[in-house]
């Protein structure tokens, strides 16, 4: 599993915390815990590189989308709404 860390940059927590898994491809899931509000803010990975968006939780982890994932899927689409989407200035 990976090692390195995320922060959310939510309403709520602005907390950091390990990523703890990256199954289903989609998403990848963190210690960093969000609160009210949180839902839809970034995720940065390390500080710096936007990664994904808080989505949900649980008891013990959160739950965010991965971008890269979510653009690999919309380019694998022979004719997908939001072709040409880019995550700009990381």
């Amino acid at each position: 599993m990976p090692t390195d860390t995320s922060c959310q940059l939510g309403y709520e927590n602005h907390r950091c915390g390990f990523i703890t898994d990256n199954t289903p491809p989609t998403r990848f899931y963190s210690t960093a815990l969000s609160g009210g509000g949180d839902s839809g803010g970034p995720a940065f990975q390390n500080d710096t590189k936007l990664v994904g968006l808080v989505r949900g939780g649980g008891p013990f982890t959160y739950e965010y989308i991965k971008f890269s994932a979510v653009q690999a899927e919309i380019a694998a689409q022979s004719n997908p709404v939001g072709k040409g989407l880019a995550v700009t200035n990381n």
